[in-house]
């Protein structure tokens, strides 16, 4: 009996045992896209493998698989997520490029691919600093800086911050410059991973973000995307491929080619990536013919030379190519690095008290308001934080090339709409819809032209309430001749005169932004008078200006401002107006008197 029980306990496991081997080999049939069947020996390798492995997923027949009815549901959705994740991802959706990273994290995790601790090191140096090269350390350095600060996006800003490398530094040519150089990044490696070791997990992670960025993102300058720039530009320096073969060879040996050109905006200041680049002009391209995609009116050719579209978070992006522009290029926009804040986080000089709330009533008075300032001065930022004062009640109708300024997310419970051109509708199309919206105010993005600087005036006369705008001149003055010149130019106001009065009795205010040295301010609040007679010149009064560090209430507004803000204002906001007046006075009194 004894026997007995011992033959069938024998039986029973080797019956487990056989089951075992069926699903093992079952699993493998069903997984065999997954398999290395070799451990890749370069990074270039394991990209490849990598992009096998999710053609393998697409393409398997599902038909041909021994798969339950149950099973077969689960791998066609797959399947179908992750055609979808590749596709966005690739366009810079942040949601499914972090699916697509975890997936490749998972299938090397896992011991899929041929990636494991001890051959880990041929792909990224993590175990010698000195094979490293700047886009390593750099990558290393943002991983730790993102845990460092809990998931911050602000880590790039942290970093250039902690370090100064938003400063000018002197090159070996005797050039001053603001570029971060591969010394730079060195340097900061050396401090920052002093005594810090970096698990097998952190490293895969590394590994799995570079794969991504390498064959689906945006090649090296893929980690700028994640966090918060004012702006990211690939190929606007160095010298275009197509332009080296007219080169002498001690200007080959001296320069660099355009794509390994990396740039980036951080508080309105241009600096130059110099510690690493696109590699090649094939990458450099293939970045130039995805980055755009995703909201794109048409595509990029040697016929459509450039393309200006938006990305998934609503970054502007434009893209142009050979025979258009001397060599592949994209610069991006992000409107993402300083979130709608309170004006008094933007403008932080000392009594900013003074332009924040003398502006504060322009807006409730309903005034034709136009911020001005050179590109990087922070315009935008500023129109989208004084938004706040628009009375309630008014609602709000936004024309823009593209999609950017994105009001309604940042104003939810705002009444706002907002349109742009397309293919099919002309802006001027899209404006006199607008004018049957039910809008009381009409915000226009960048005037860069002189039909969107006509549309000001039109709004400004018939269609709303009150009018804002961003614009590039440098002083009044050359706000309103500007905007003279563009009615000239299309015709609508023929007599240079009759354009100039119609310019000045409709925009009302200038509100001049500057940038130093990566420090923002209002440099003066301008009020613009018409001239009472006619070919008498228009006057311009500074009412706050900047001076000293500090901001002064320069001269009172015209008693035709004023009386417009009487006018608008409720009684309680009567009283709070001349309280705020008479505060802005006792401050400039005792700067004028301490100057």
């Amino acid at each position: 009996m004894q026997d007995n029980m011992i033959i069938i306990v024998l039986l029973i496991g080797i019956l487990l045992l056989l089951g075992i081997c069926v699903v093992f080999v079952r699993m493998r049939s069903k997984n065999k896209w997954y398999e290395p069947d070799y451990e890749p020996d370069t990074i270039e390798k394991l990209q490849d493998d990598v992009l096998k492995m999710f053609n393998n997923i697409l393409r398997e027949n599902l038909n041909e698989m021994k798969l339950s009815a149950d099973e077969k549901n689960i791998r066609i959705k797959e399947k179908s997520e992750i055609r979808k994740a590749l596709r966005e991802a690739g366009m810079g959706d942040m949601a499914y490029k972090s699916y697509i990273i975890r997936f490749i994290y998972d299938k090397m995790r896992f011991g899929y691919l041929g990636v494991n601790k001890r051959n880990i090191y041929r792909f990224i140096h993590f175990d010698n600093s000195d094979l490293l090269t700047g886009r390593d350390k750099w990558e290393i350095l943002i991983y730790i800086y993102h845990y460092k600060y809990g998931n911050d996006k602000d880590s790039i800003q942290r970093l250039i911050l902690d370090y100064e490398l938003h400063q000018k530094r002197r090159l070996n040519n005797g050039v001053w410059a603001h570029v971060i150089t591969k010394e730079d990044i060195d340097g900061i490696y050396s401090n920052e991973l002093n005594g810090v070791k970096l698990g097998y997990e952190d490293m895969l992670y590394i590994l799995a973000k570079r794969i991504f960025a390498d064959t689906k993102g945006f090649g090296a300058a893929d980690l700028l995307f994640d966090y918060s720039i004012d702006e990211i530009e690939g190929g606007v320096s160095g010298v275009p491929v197509d332009l080296s073969d007219n080169m002498t060879r001690r200007q080959k040996e001296v320069s660099d080619y355009s794509y390994n050109s990396i740039w980036i905006m951080f508080s309105g200041i241009n600096i130059r990536l110099e510690f690493m680049g696109f590699e090649s002009q094939k990458e450099l391209i293939r970045v130039c013919r995805n980055i755009y995609k995703y909201n794109a009116p048409y595509a990029l050719s040697r016929q459509n030379g450039y393309v200006v579209s938006t990305m998934k978070d609503g970054s502007r992006v434009v893209v142009a190519r050979p025979p258009f522009s001397d060599s592949w290029t994209f610069l991006v926009r992000k409107f993402d690095s300083v979130m709608t804040r309170a004006p008094e986080e933007l403008i932080k000089d000392e009594n900013n008290y003074i332009p924040i709330n003398i502006m504060k009533w322009f807006i409730k008075a309903c005034l034709t308001i136009g911020i001005t300032g050179q590109q990087g001065t922070g315009k935008t930022t500023f129109l989208k934080a004084l938004i706040r004062y628009i009375p309630e009640n008014l609602n709000l109708r936004i024309q823009e090339m593209t999609f950017e300024m994105a009001l309604r997310a940042e104003y939810p419970e705002r009444n706002i709409l907002t349109f742009q051109e397309t293919g099919e509708i002309s802006a001027q199309e899209g404006l006199d819809f607008q004018k049957k919206t039910n809008g009381a105010v009409n915000i226009l993005g960048e005037i860069s032209t002189s039909e969107a600087a006509t549309f000001v005036i039109q709004t400004s006369m018939v269609a709303s309430r009150m009018s804002m705008f961003t614009h590039h001149a440098n002083t009044a003055k050359s706000l309103v001749r500007s905007f003279r010149n563009s009615l000239l130019e299309t015709g609508k106001y023929p007599d240079a005169i009759l354009a100039e009065e119609m310019v000045s009795e409709t925009i009302n205010i200038d509100c001049h932004l500057e940038i130093k040295d990566g420090h923002r301010y209002i440099e003066r609040i301008t009020e613009i008078i018409p001239a009472k007679n006619r070919g008498e010149d228009f006057m311009t009064r500074d009412i706050v200006v900047f001076r000293n560090g500090t901001y002064i209430l320069l001269n009172m507004p015209s008693p035709n401002t004023l009386d417009k803000i009487n006018k608008a204002l409720e009684i309680n906001e009567l009283k709070e107006f001349e309280e705020e007046l008479d505060i802005m006075n006792r401050l400039s009194e005792v700067m004028s008197y301490e100057s």
